[in-house]
């Protein structure tokens, strides 16, 4: 809800302005506040927003983290938020540590850049899930010539140290496959995959 002046229609001023609703994509609770990954995707604009978790919907937020990414996913690890955030324009993605000990006072803590594919591939993240304290990330891309050919890989990613996570394995997934369906039960992360055949 936005008040505006528009004494001079060539150049209204907002006089203020109050979100009613926001977009939240994904949530996680830690502890009394909840971090909800909120955003316009299409403009890639997003932040994280930490409310109360007993009034999710509150319109004045406890906190606001800005994030570069256009959207993504979150994890938890303790009283950290990990958000996946990714660009849908460029397939870049990051995974940023956003410390929720004191909720009114969010401490952006550890970030780690996913790596480029290094091809000339279409790749976009396809899906991510949690074990433990890893992180697993399904990428699938496609090169296309005379004919297309489909590539995916899981990148298991180390959030145990909030401060500095790391890339802890690339595992190539089997080529010219539909890769899909990542699930984690325990320690172990799922997926399906069907092939295409002559």
């Amino acid at each position: 809800l936005q008040t505006i002046d528009a004494t001079d229609p060539s150049s209204p001023v907002e006089l203020a302005a109050i979100a009613l609703a926001r977009p939240v994509w994904d949530i996680a609770v830690v502890g009394a506040a909840a971090a909800e990954l909120s955003g316009d995707p299409w403009r890639g604009a997003s932040e994280l927003v930490v409310v109360p978790a007993a009034d999710p919907d509150a319109a004045v937020p406890t906190a606001r983290v800005p994030l570069a990414g256009a959207y993504g996913r979150l994890f938890r690890v303790g009283t950290v938020a990990w958000t996946l955030a990714i660009d849908p324009w460029t397939s870049r993605s990051f995974v940023l540590a956003v410390d929720l000990s004191d909720p009114a006072a969010p401490a952006v803590r550890g970030r780690l850049d996913l790596p480029d594919t290094g091809t000339g591939a279409w790749w976009w993240n396809a899906g991510a899930v949690q074990a433990g304290g890893a992180l697993a990330v399904l990428r699938v891309g496609w090169t296309c010539g005379a004919v297309c050919t489909s590539e995916a890989e899981l990148l298991v990613l180390d959030l145990r140290d909030a401060d500095a996570p790391r890339l802890a394995a690339t595992v190539p997934l089997p080529r010219r496959a539909w890769t899909s369906g990542l699930a984690a039960v325990g320690t172990d992360v799922w997926y399906s995959q069907y092939d295409w055949v002559e």
